[in-house]
Parts: C-alpha cells; structure tokens; sequence
C-alpha cells in the first residue's frame, strides 16, 4: 500500500505564521524541545501565545506529523485568532469541537474499555499492542511494544508496519493516546483500537503490567 505524505508539525506552523503579517519578537521559550535559533523559533512560539498549539507533553515535537483532525482544528483556531484580531469573532464553544469530530468521524478507530480490551488480547494473538508513552519503563501492558509519540518515534515506526495488522494503541494520558491511534488510522491503518482509560484503566482493573 503507498502511504499518503503527512505534513510535519513545524512545516504547518511556519507556513501559518508566514501568513500573518504582523512582525513578532520572541518573548517567552514555551516549548523546551524548539531550538533557540531554529527556523521555526518565532512560528512555535507565536503559535503557542496565539493559542493555535498546546503542544504534546508539553512539547512542540517539531518533526512529528500533523493528523487531519488536528489540522482542522489548528485552521480553526487561527481563523478564530484572526477574527478576534479584527474584533468579529463570535463565542462559539461548540464550533471547534464539531470540526475536530467531523474530521475525526472520517478515519475513525474504535475505543475499547479495559476488559474488552483484556478479552481482545487473550483471543487475538496477533494483536499488536503499542504503547505510545514515554514512561514505558515505568510499567506497561505485557506483551506491547514502545513507540512513544511525543518524539516522533511512532511517525517513524509507521511505515514499517503491517497496515491489515489489528492494534491496541494505549498511553499514560488520554491525548497522546488519541493522537498515536488517529496517526495510524490517517496512515491507513484498517484494524485500530484504543485502551479507554488508557494504562490506568487497565492497572485500575487488576490486570497484570511489566516493568
């Protein structure tokens, strides 16, 4: 199967921030892994100020690739900032989360709670289990494989893997856990599901973890 180009973070941001004309002057490093001088400096952190980007685990991970419904969202919420910028933007709390929901509906994976995901794993012996946290050595879900998303590991991981394969993607929190399961979906990936509740959920319901 050819796998789709993704666009990588950095790329997106800049070439947004190359779209607003107004001159910006670096005033607070909210993102530790941006590189003082980097091409992307000032875009990183003008998008972090204008609220467009919160980052994963407080990072701007520059390299990792940016998923349709993270996308939308970002166009999203620049365009907010530009109205707000003209004073014609309008309270709307719902509008953002339709967008991301919309996009999010079209390549969609399946959450499973802690015991059907238990059930899934007993019966399913090719079932690949992928922890996409950092804290793997901490203790994870036997059996799963580490491909943390936060440093690009999962992006680069992807193209190597099986996309008939069937997943179980989990991770110490419910937003890199969303992520690393929609970046395989996005990548064509027909056989995905996520752990509700993630590893707490599964400590939680008594099963066994490695360390």
């Amino acid at each position: 199967m050819k796998m789709k180009k993704a666009v990588k973070v950095g790329v997106a941001i800049f070439a947004i921030f190359i779209l607003n004309t107004a001159a910006y002057a670096v005033s607070e490093m909210l993102f530790p892994d941006v590189e003082e001088g980097s091409w992307y400096e000032d875009a990183a952190n003008w998008a972090g100020e204008a609220g467009l980007i919160t980052g994963i685990d407080g990072n701007f991970v520059p390299e990792g690739n940016v998923t349709r419904a993270q996308l939308a969202t970002i166009m999203y919420r620049y365009d907010m900032y530009m109205m707000d910028k003209m004073g014609m933007a309008e309270e709307d709390d719902t509008m953002e989360e339709e967008v991301v929901e919309e996009e999010v509906m079209e390549y969609d994976y399946t959450d499973l709670t802690a015991s059907e995901a238990k059930d899934l794993i007993d019966t399913t012996p090719e079932l690949i289990v992928v922890d996409v946290s950092p804290h793997y050595a901490d203790g994870h879900v036997p059996g799963a494989v580490n491909y943390p998303v936060g440093d690009g590991t999962l992006d680069d991981t992807i193209p190597t893997l099986d996309t008939e394969a069937m997943y179980l993607v989990y991770c110490h929190g419910e937003e890199p856990s969303r992520l690393g399961a929609q970046k395989l979906v996005d990548a064509g990936f027909t056989n995905v599901y996520r752990l509700e509740g993630n590893y707490s959920a599964w400590v939680d319901a008594g099963y066994d973890i490695e360390t």
